[in-house]
């Protein structure tokens, strides 16, 4: 029997890709050694591990959901398909780094990482998810798995690990691990295809009705790279507030109702306008497109989260807090929609056909995490999390709501530099701590610039005194 037979024999279920799996497939194929999709968890671990055991858990965690044993086919259809296989083997990696210290271990875990993102995956062949356990020192270890942002969302990193911990308890005490198998990520892709877009169409049209043009940061490298004709570079920073301005903060949006999601909408749509001069910015956000009308969808592996454009308009003399209300509304008035194809989207609206319809996204992390995981209930301890993703938009605003509020940017090097996308985190936070001081402030009164800018711009740039001689 050949190879491909037997491969064949191997499938399980072939179904189309959500929209924006095809988004990703489309940008992975066409800059595959950028890593852009490429998710990296890593995840300190304190205590005596089982290693047999510890594989054989996260193999039955794959076995028990379709999407972790996925693969994709676009070279001999019309459009893509996915691939689910009945049995894909996820060997674990075990690297021993006990023989180095703290920081050639850190080294040589972030070279790994990178290392992994140039490589990326065969999007054709499963599985499209790796795991290597680092053995750092006595019950000290470093779990890093790496898998396509394809197969899952951030939704999915607590479900999957608690079905691991679950199941490698029972492995470790001698019992047989019990797994319910959730519904497949195929229904959701049938309840996405019997989705009507007759009032879509109209809701999208009347949100971006005149808009021609994406809001685009004016503060580019002279050599932008083309849309599509050269490889995108990723990188990272991150700044954080302080936890009494976390607490300020989730504060402010009690009292007013508010999401910290839409706060921090608030926050990137008043800098697009400082930078940009546009009094209409358009951007991108991400929903977590689970229908609330297809049952067990909070229990289901795969991905659902979806990215759309958002409108916001900044009128004159408006106060933050009626405007940020406003953002809300559009919010909720966008969920009945989240679902919408962004193809769908961009040819209803006035843009020229295939212009994107944003140039940065902002993305709100609030998938549910389960306390179980980190409160010790389990054979070892989880003491520390670190996950990472980059897009193959420029720039991408990533908000984590952790007990000290963090703002990462995923940023294409090509066409920011690092400075400058410091700059726009240090901005950010200032504009977020002066919309939480005053909320009845016009916006137009808001400043974003630190301290230090100020004093600059004030004093340093504008002293103008020049000794001149009497004589010539």
């Amino acid at each position: 029997m050949t190879q491909k037979s037997t491969q064949r024999q191997n499938i399980a279920d072939i179904y189309p890709l959500s929209p924006l799996q095809q988004g990703m497939l489309f940008h992975s194929l066409l800059q595959d050694d950028s890593g852009v999709y490429i998710m990296q968890d890593c995840y300190r671990i304190r205590g005596r591990i089982d290693i047999a055991a510890f594989e054989q858990a996260w193999q039955t965690v794959v076995d028990t959901h379709p999407a972790l044993r996925t693969a994709f086919s676009w070279k001999s259809q019309k459009q893509p398909l996915q691939i689910v296989y009945k049995e894909v083997s996820t060997p674990l990696t075990v690297i021993d780094l006990r023989d180095k210290d703290s920081e050639e271990q850190d080294r040589y875990i972030q070279e790994m990482l990178q290392r992994e993102q140039r490589s990326g995956f065969n999007m054709a062949q499963p599985p499209l998810i790796r795991f290597r356990l680092v053995h750092r020192g006595e019950d000290d270890y470093e779990l890093v798995r790496s898998f396509h942002h394809i197969l899952m969302d951030a939704w999915c990193i607590s479900l999957t690990l608690m079905d691991f911990l679950k199941v490698y308890d029972a492995l470790v005490k001698g019992e047989a691990p019990r797994q319910e198998a959730p519904r497949p990520f195929r229904d959701y892709i049938a309840w996405l295809q019997n989705q009507k877009n007759e009032d879509a169409q109209d809701f999208w049209q009347q949100r971006l009705a005149g808009l021609t043009a994406p809001t685009v940061l004016p503060i580019e490298k002279e050599a932008r790279k083309n849309q599509y004709g050269e490889a995108v570079r990723v990188d990272d920073t991150e700044i954080h507030f302080s936890k009494s301005q976390s607490q300020q903060l989730h504060q402010f949006c009690r009292q007013h109702d508010l999401t910290p999601n839409t706060f921090f909408q608030g926050v990137w749509a008043l800098l697009l306008n400082r930078y940009s001069g546009q009094d209409d910015v358009l951007f991108g956000v991400t929903v977590s497109g689970r229908p609330p009308s297809l049952s067990g969808v909070e229990k289901m592996v795969g991905l659902f989260i979806n990215s759309q454009p958002l409108h916001v308009n900044l009128p004159k003399n408006t106060r933050v807090i009626e405007w940020l209300k406003a953002i809300q509304d559009d919010n909720l008035a966008m969920r009945e929609y989240e679902h919408t194809s962004l193809v769908d989207i961009q040819g209803w609206s006035d843009f020229p056909r295939g212009e994107s319809l944003f140039d940065t996204l902002l993305v709100y992390e609030n998938a549910p995490f389960d306390n179980l995981i980190l409160e010790g209930e389990f054979s070892f301890q989880w003491n520390g999390m670190q996950h990472g993703v980059h897009t193959h938009y420029g720039l991408t605003v990533v908000v984590m709501p952790h007990e000290e509020m963090e703002l990462k940017i995923s940023y294409d090097y090509a066409r920011f530099d690092r400075a400058t996308v410091d700059g726009i985190l240090g901005h950010m936070r200032e504009l977020a701590l002066a919309m939480i001081a005053a909320p009845n402030a016009y916006l137009e009164t808001l400043n974003l610039l630190a301290q230090d800018e100020q004093q600059q711009l004030l004093y340093t740039f504008n002293r103008s005194q020049h000794d001149f001689p009497l004589e010539h």
